[in-house]
């Protein structure tokens, strides 16, 4: 189904509504995003719904499926924050809050809990950066290595390069400041939830203003093209894939190939470009405006 810009823009603007939080839980809104002129700061197909509304045409896919829950934990060291995340985000669009913790480190003992008791570990984490003791950043490197299956979305008042930076090395799956509204949060975490990739407007912003990646350690341009040059035509149409953010299960079914063979080929990928993870490759094919 095509709908324009402005319709779009009513259903993002509007998912507060009774009508649409019915869409939502009832109808099984779901939907990967296709634009044209896609700006070449991007990260992700799915940067900032505020600029993409703009420029891109979107393919909304409805089904009659549920949609599925995703459990959300909450970790800001600002009591009145955290509260007002869990109220604004419980019980719409598929999103149960799960947990909310003023310390990173209450959040990682709380992991240990329930991975003892044999319990569900929450989907996605909504994480500050800067707070006492274990900050964000560090705390996504080690959910990376202890809890890899919980997806961290940094959401932070500072818009810093080097903490961006430092959040895509430490392989977080999302970054957005503070402000930028429930309906962009909500899109986020659905987004990360289907092991995608979500960078904000302002995250993008930054990227936008010629730095130089020095803390990734990646070649210079030219080597990023003799890499993709040397990619076989089976690594080719899973690389665009990738490069737009898609999740190993949804290249898997636009290619109609298995997601074991993705995985591999994704390693492959990864390995050519010299990026630590997938969201460092679609940093590198954004940079280089790869198409």
């Amino acid at each position: 189904m095509l709908i324009d810009a402005s319709l779009f823009d009513l259903l993002a603007a509007s998912c507060m509504k009774s009508d649409i939080e019915h869409t939502l839980r009832s109808g099984g809104f779901r939907g990967d995003f296709y634009h044209r002129h896609l700006p070449s700061n991007a990260i992700d197909t799915s940067v900032a719904i505020p600029l993409l509304l703009k420029t891109m045409t979107a393919t909304v896919a409805f089904t009659d499926e549920p949609l599925k829950t995703v459990r959300v934990s909450i970790v800001e060291d600002n009591a009145d924050t955290a509260e007002l995340l869990a109220t604004l985000l419980d019980g719409t669009a598929g999103i149960v809050v799960h947990s909310t913790h003023l310390r990173a480190n209450q959040f990682v003992n709380h992991l240990g809990k329930l991975v003892r008791a044999g319990e569900k570990l929450p989907d996605v984490v909504l994480m500050d950066i800067e707070m006492p003791g274990m900050n964000g950043i560090d705390a996504a490197r080690y959910l990376r290595e202890k809890f890899p299956s919980v997806s961290v979305l940094i959401v932070t008042a500072f818009r810093k390069r080097p903490d961006l930076l430092a959040a895509i090395e430490a392989g977080v799956q999302g970054f957005l400041t503070k402000g930028g509204g429930a309906a962009e949060l909500r899109f986020a975490i659905r987004h990360v939830f289907e092991g995608r990739t979500y960078f904000g407007q302002t995250p993008t912003e930054i990227l936008a203003e010629g730095y130089k990646v020095t803390q990734i350690q990646r070649r210079n341009d030219a080597d990023f093209w003799e890499a993709v040059e040397g990619f076989t035509p089976s690594e080719v149409k899973v690389f665009r894939l990738l490069a737009r953010g898609m999740s190993n299960a949804a290249i898997a079914a636009k290619l109609g190939i298995s997601e074991y063979t993705v995985k591999e080929r994704v390693s492959v990928i990864i390995a050519a470009l010299d990026c630590a993870n997938r969201t460092q490759v679609a940093l590198r094919a954004a940079e280089n405006q790869y198409r």
